[in-house]
């Protein structure tokens, strides 16, 4: 007979024990390493790597040309818009420049101001005319453009650039480098009106000089009383009123004056004449009070007045080529 030995719980927990023992722990993480990068699992984790870094290389780089197309879009659409803006300007600074010829340019701008504020644009007191302008053509811009603008406008004038030239002169010169113009001009202008005084003192220089030198001096008879109740209490001065005629000789080179009234001026009279005369030097006062000390009075009286008479002549003429070009807008509208 065999007896079966008996199997008892503890001895079933010990081999239990034993064969989990001779198994490798899941926890081990050294052998948890060595079995997943063993063989090609560490090549395949490899090309991952290599797949994943390629795919945001390429996500990179189509994103920034993507990027790139957009921002080359907004430079032209840019370039566009300044290059649409200075064509703009350059036929605001022709209309400018009509104004500025014309004998009703004081008065336009009185209503150009007053029209903008009952549209309620404000307008300060200190505006340039040309800011003015610029506001009325601009009305999205902002005070720092218009007075910007307005100082391209002004550097054009004063330039003497041409009517359809303003906008390469602005390209080449920049509006950073005109506003820095346009100040250095204002300082160079002593305070503002200092030099407008110096001129307007040259000008009566020359009316002093003039009263020994005259142009002609009439022989007609006049009474007394007549003239001098014309006169002023400070002044001798008289305005005259008349026309200049050739004699019908062809052979004569002479030609007869004609008073036609005589006028005792006010001080507003007098003192638009000499401001008017005086415009045109204040750029080049400097030279005409150099040449008071060192030519004769004969020699720089004579040269002054010539230079007073010729840009008479122009600004006539602009103003004439102004009314002409308005009188044709007139029959076309």
């Amino acid at each position: 007979m065999i007896t079966r030995k008996k199997t008892t719980a503890k001895n079933f927990d010990i081999k239990a024990n034993e064969s989990t023992a001779s198994q490798p722990s899941t926890a081990d993480p050294i052998r948890v390493l060595t079995r997943r990068t063993a063989g090609s699992d560490f090549q395949n984790l490899q090309k991952k790597f290599d797949i994943d870094i390629a795919n945001q290389d390429q996500f990179n780089r189509l994103t920034l040309k993507r990027l790139a197309k957009i921002r080359g879009d907004n430079v032209e659409l840019v370039t566009q818009y300044r290059d649409h803006v200075y064509n703009l300007l350059q036929e605001t600074y022709a209309v400018y420049c009509d104004i500025q010829n014309s004998e009703y340019k004081e008065d336009f701008y009185n209503d150009l101001r007053t029209s903008l504020a009952s549209k309620g644009i404000a307008v300060r007191s200190d505006t340039t005319d040309a800011a003015i302008v610029i506001r009325a053509v601009f009305p999205q811009f902002k005070p720092k453009q218009v007075y910007d603008y307005g100082c391209a406008l002004m550097m054009g004038e004063h330039d003497n650039v041409a009517k359809d030239k303003l906008a390469a002169y602005v390209k080449q010169k920049t509006i950073t480098k005109l506003i820095a113009n346009y100040k250095q001009v204002q300082a160079n202008n002593d305070d503002g009106g200092a030099r407008k005084l110096r001129a307007c003192a040259v000008i009566l220089r020359l009316i002093e000089n003039k009263e020994s030198q005259t142009l002609a001096t009439f022989s007609e008879r006049m009474p007394a009383h007549y003239v001098e109740s014309m006169f002023q209490s400070d002044s001798y001065s008289l305005l005259m009123l008349g026309t200049g005629t050739r004699r019908t000789d062809r052979e004569s080179f002479y030609a007869d004056v004609h008073v036609n009234m005589l006028l005792p001026p006010n001080f507003d009279v007098f003192k638009f004449i000499v401001n008017k005369l005086a415009s045109h030097i204040v750029r080049d006062v400097d030279e005409w009070e150099h040449k008071i000390d060192k030519l004769d009075a004969a020699v720089w009286c004579d040269e002054l007045r010539e230079h007073l008479f010729s840009a008479e002549l122009e600004a006539e003429r602009k103003q004439a080529e102004v009314r002409r070009a308005y009188a044709e807008m007139a029959k076309i509208t």
